[in-house]
């Protein structure tokens, strides 16, 4: 029995590791106050973390990528902590590194935390354009990436959670 479970946890393991699909999901932070430095989330804005980390359950994320702000990092923990994953921050001004990074990177299912004004630039980096600019707190970019085949990556814009 012992040689059984070792079997297909090996099976597992190289499955996982030969996938091919690149799940990127990108999100604005939730919502802070206005009018202050660095502020950190609103009740409304916690709430909403909890919703997109219930939204992202059943996806197997394994990177979590924000910037050092309060409100980005805030609303990006409730999903490293369901996925027992460290919260990993970059700076704004290597977006155009960060994308070149993860557009070689297979088989990962990532967040993104960012902002109104720098999820353009990281769209943009993927070859893909906003339908139109970001000015609330719900939606939800998906980007699926398959390797050595371009014809079937996909981009997609909704919603999560309460507008």
């Amino acid at each position: 029995m012992k040689t059984i479970k070792l079997f297909a946890f090996a099976t597992l393991l190289f499955f996982a590791s030969c996938s091919t699909t690149t799940t990127i999901y990108i999100v604005r932070h939730a919502e802070r106050p206005t009018g202050r430095p660095n502020p950190h989330l609103t009740d409304a804005g916690n709430e909403r973390a909890r919703t997109l980390s219930d939204t992202l359950s059943n996806k197997r994320i394994n990177l979590v990528l924000s910037t050092d702000s309060n409100r980005t990092r805030e609303t990006a923990q409730p999903t490293a902590t369901r996925f027992n994953i460290p919260l990993t921050v970059y700076g704004k001004d290597t977006i155009p590194g960060l994308v070149a990074t993860l557009k070689n990177t297979w088989g990962r299912n990532i967040l993104i935390v960012s902002h109104s004004e720098t999820i353009p630039l990281i769209v943009q980096q993927f070859g893909y354009t906003l339908q139109s600019d970001i000015t609330g707190f719900n939606r939800f970019i998906v980007i699926k990436r398959e390797k050595g085949k371009p014809e079937l990556n996909t981009y997609r814009e909704t919603t999560y959670g309460n507008p």
